[in-house]
């Protein structure tokens, strides 16, 4: 009959009955819906060589769209009557059971596009496609991608060389486009996205299976069954598909899903004729960049969107952290959603879980159109990194001790030998096995700077890391992953290097204004390690630096943090009282109130020259807080005289505290009358 298509499916979508040859049996009268729509009812299935590429034969709807008895049926049985022309929600999709005899048949939802009279073309998919919620805030990237390949942007559409090589005389070249990003961030749904939403644009759509060369030439050898064209003697179909394509005058897209990179994916691509190509990957290197779309996580509010329609739940506040959480990541946010679904919990419940069972809740909930959880996904990627550089999971664990983004470069430089000690007072919280663990895996690295530019490339290469310039970012879930699994022993020692390297990157003297710049880009990073439960006596300069910079809110915020986080610390007691000096010094600056201030630093002082030392420089930051705080001129100029001799003693005498002090103590004097002494 005219108008009957075909769909290539990969996977069983119903349980087929015992005894059943094809793993598609008992799906016939099964309603097939697309974007909404219903288009066609399954019936027919073929027995090819591989059950698991089952060919099926769907019957128009238009077939029987004019039967009034199928109408009938149809709306008696819950449906509104409403096909092949005006969408459907996905509440309301509508569920046909009985068109066969005794099958209670669900709704299969199979990538295609909507019908069209005329046959329509293969398209080969990977797994039972529910992509619509998938594409949740990408609507611009799918008309950013509709212009480039159907209305094209000049020679930058149409660079075929830079992907496929050179092409010799004057043909046509197809236009291309690359998405790439991070697995589990939405690539090929955003494919099928676009072949649902412009695919009656293209008169040919093939979809291509680009994991490997052998799925590619079984694919391509499909494409060519589906026209009738014989695969060559040589058993090559690539060649003969090509000139199919470059033959065709209408417009035509073929699909590369999931190309390992451009140096294995470029014999493959077509170097001629009106159409397009579609590729993606996570691999973010290729040749020309103006053909690469990067795909990134959503945006805070479409992942709450996300989360709220596929969890059934209307926490939008739950839903605004979890989301947080996840980093934006449709594969995560989907694994989430499901979970929650199919359990009938909430959004709420799920956070609970999130901080103590992190690495087991990535493991579970089954994703819609996705056929591995996100924890799968990333191991699978981690695992190809480390073959193309063994070096890179030392690389990966060190980075994923700082905050996800930009992250300075310079943290990967080697510094000085610490297998000794164990890393000084950091890996002192860890055992020498551990410390000695960590000196090993990163070993590598202090080789060559060779070494470090391998890692950083075999990571790039699996999008598990960005890098633009000397800053390199990562996704938050991909710093869980390749933390989590190591016993907490282990964690500490990485931390502990991290926290090491960091410390080494930081200026001595929060004081110089022209050191600033550099503590603002490590601090994001110095709460990162404090968060993580590195030994958080390091960042204490960074509340200084805070206090220099007139901060006082995000120096107790930080402030806070270290003394809530003290027993991490080699030196606990010494930690909390730094600490707790530098919440008294923010406190006073947030309220302007002197005497809460001057009570609390009275009574701390003791203790700081006590367990500190009376030279330690919090001892005499908190001895100048105690002066400035005094209500009375006599008590501040008594205290500011006797400070000023130990700053300069112990800071120097140019040192912007002792200046400080020298000055405080200069306008003191003259206030009390003595001008010629001030």
């Amino acid at each position: 009959k005219r108008g009957h298509w075909v769909i290539h499916g990969r996977g069983t979508i119903g349980q087929p009955p015992a005894g059943a040859t094809s793993a598609w049996a008992g799906m016939s009268g099964a309603a097939v819906f697309a974007d909404g729509m219903l288009i066609g009812v399954l019936r027919f299935d073929a027995e090819p060589s591989d059950p698991r590429r089952m060919e099926l034969w769907a019957e128009p709807a238009r077939a029987f769209a004019d039967d009034a008895g199928f109408v009938r049926w149809l709306r008696a049985d819950g449906g509104r009557g409403a096909w092949a022309h005006s969408p459907v929600s996905p509440q309301q999709r509508i569920r046909l059971r009985g068109l066969t005899h005794g099958h209670d048949t669900s709704s299969v939802r199979l990538l295609t596009r909507r019908l069209r009279s005329g046959p329509i073309p293969a398209v080969s998919i990977d797994d039972d496609t529910g992509f619509g919620a998938r594409l949740v805030g990408r609507g611009p990237l799918l008309a950013d991608l509709h212009a480039a390949l159907v209305a094209g942007d000049g020679a930058a559409a149409r660079d075929t060389s830079a992907v496929a090589g050179p092409t010799h005389g004057t043909r046509i070249r197809p236009r291309i486009r690359v998405l790439t990003g991070i697995g589990g961030v939405g690539k090929t749904s955003l494919a099928a996205g676009y072949v649902a939403r412009y695919g009656e644009d293209h008169g040919l759509v093939a979809w291509l299976s680009a994991a490997s060369p052998t799925a590619l030439r079984t694919d391509f050898a499909r494409l060519l069954g589906d026209f009738d064209v014989a695969v060559p003697e040589d058993g090559d179909p690539v060649a003969a598909a090509h000139d199919l394509l470059a033959a065709r005058s209408d417009s035509w897209l073929v699909i590369f899903d999931n190309a390992p990179g451009q140096a294995e994916l470029a014999p493959a691509v077509p170097k001629a004729g009106t159409g397009a190509v579609l590729i993606t990957s996570v691999n973010p290197t290729w040749t020309s960049r103006r053909l690469v779309q990067e795909v990134g996580p959503l945006d805070p509010d479409a992942a709450v969107q996300l989360l709220l329609e596929l969890s059934g739940d209307d926490d939008v506040a739950s839903a605004r952290l979890l989301a947080d959480q996840l980093g934006g990541l449709p594969l995560a946010l989907e694994q989430a959603g499901a979970y929650v679904d199919a359990g009938g919990g909430s959004i709420a419940g799920y956070l609970e879980l999130w901080g103590n069972s992190r690495r087991d809740l990535l493991a579970r909930g089954v994703p819609l159109n996705h056929p591995d959880t996100v924890l799968t996904t990333w191991q699978l990627a981690v695992d190809g990194a480390v073959r193309q550089e063994p070096a890179a999971l030392g690389l990966l664990r060190l980075l994923s001790c700082y905050a996800p983004n930009l992250i300075p470069l310079a943290v990967l430089s080697d510094v000085d030998d610490w297998t000794s000690d164990g890393g000084g007072d950091q890996g002192r919280l860890t055992s020498s096995f551990e410390a000695h663990q960590v000196a090993s895996e990163l070993a590598p690295l202090s080789v060559s700077p060779l070494r470090v530019q391998d890692a950083l490339t075999a990571l790039r290469r699996h999008s598990l890391l960005r890098r633009v310039g000397d800053l390199l970012s990562l996704h938050r879930l991909v710093q869980a992953i390749a933390l989590d699994h190591l016993d907490p022993l282990s964690r500490s020692a990485w931390l502990a290097e991290a926290a090491r390297r960091l410390q080494a990157l930081t200026p001595p003297d929060p004081g110089d204004a022209a050191a600033w710049p550099r503590f603002a880009q490590l601090l994001p990073h110095a709460v990162a390690l404090v968060e993580g439960r590195a030994d958080p006596a390091f960042a204490l300069v960074f509340c200084s630096y805070l206090g220099c910079r007139h901060d006082p809110a995000a120096m107790l915020a930080l402030a806070t943090q270290i003394a809530a986080a003290s027993d991490n610390s080699v030196s606990p007691e010494q930690t909390r009282l730094r600490a707790q000096a530098y919440q008294i010094e923010a406190r006073y600056r947030e309220s302007g109130d002197t005497r809460p201030a001057l009570a609390m630093v009275s009574q701390l002082l003791p203790r700081l020259a006590n367990v500190l030392g009376p030279d330690h420089p919090d001892t005499l930051r908190a001895r100048n807080s105690g002066a400035v705080w005094s209500e009375r001129p006599g008590d501040a100029l008594r205290l500011y005289a006797a400070l000023l001799p130990d700053r300069e003693r112990i800071l120097g005498p140019n040192h912007p505290g002792t200046l400080m002090t020298r000055n405080n103590l200069a306008s003191r004097t003259g206030e009390s009358g003595d001008v010629a002494g001030a």
